[in-house]
């Protein structure tokens, strides 16, 4: 899914380094998603790099940080301001 949220100047600046890993969680075997890193995907994708690093989380990994109350709710407050914004840019 085309992410509409993120911010063109932000991504063209300097801050946004496309030579810094995006981090990728494994949700399945053999399969991911993007965790962090959506600005340099983007300023990546802009520059027509076909390739940029990445860290893969297992899922050992990050179900481990989902185990916790305090981590699985702040999981789930990060998906559900997603999927708020994405709402409010929808209608």
């Amino acid at each position: 899914m085309l992410n509409t949220n993120l911010d063109d100047a932000y991504i063209a600046s300097e801050a946004v380094d496309v030579d810094r890993p995006v981090i990728l969680a494994e949700i399945a075997p053999d399969r991911y998603n993007l965790i962090d890193g959506h600005h340099r995907i983007e300023k990546a994708r802009k520059r027509g790099m076909e390739f940029v690093p990445a860290f893969r989380v297992a899922a050992e990994q990050h179900m481990a940080f989902l185990t916790t109350c305090t981590g699985y709710t702040a999981y789930i407050d990060y998906w559900n301001q997603k999927v708020k914004n994405l709402r409010r840019l929808l209608r």
